[in-house]
């Protein structure tokens, strides 16, 4: 099959962290194709394991409408290693340094749309340290401790409505011990 060819694209808004374009390609038949792309700078999502525990975190999210539980995560800053951006977001939301960051995978957060790209780490050897709320969201939310296999469990029956979280869960259910 012949690919895709890109034929330009249009910015349709900046906003604080994402730009949505209108790309334009040819597709493998000839016909022209319009797909919006919403761009995002890559994240990080970190399950922070201490004592047989997950460190998760309720808090109120606009687009959701509702508080929902999650791994700490956040966006990757320009020049910022992912490691270094997982180390950061689980000292300013649930209040640990990790003395270690193991990669559970990496992923297209939403790839019929955005081109934000998604590095999952499992935090050990924690290290209590200042908690750095970054946000009011961060600001009002709520630390939750789970037993891993609760956790694990919540992720498979559907109880946890976050997807990077579930996904970080379940790499985490699938990675060698």
């Amino acid at each position: 099959m012949r690919p895709y060819e890109p034929l330009g694209w249009v910015s349709r808004h900046n906003g604080l962290i994402a730009e949505l374009r209108t790309h334009h390609h040819e597709g493998p038949d000839g016909t022209w194709i319009g797909r919006d792309r919403l761009h995002l700078p890559p994240s990080v999502v970190v399950v922070p394991l201490i004592d047989g525990d997950v460190l998760l975190v309720e808090q109120w999210r606009d687009a959701a409408g509702k508080v929902l539980r999650e791994a700490p995560a956040g966006r990757v800053e320009a020049g910022e290693q992912p490691s270094t951006a997982a180390a950061r977001e689980c000292e300013e939301e649930v209040g640990y340094s990790p003395g270690r960051l193991v990669p559970l995978g990496r992923w297209f957060a939403s790839p019929g749309i955005s081109t934000e790209v998604m590095e999952a780490f499992v935090a050990e050897d924690l290290a209590p340290v200042e908690r750095r709320p970054d946000g009011i969201e961060e600001v009002t939310s709520t630390i939750v401790r789970l037993p891993v296999a609760e956790a694990i469990g919540a992720a498979r029956r559907g109880d946890l409505e976050d997807l990077k979280t579930v996904a970080a869960l379940l790499a985490l259910a699938s990675a060698p011990s």
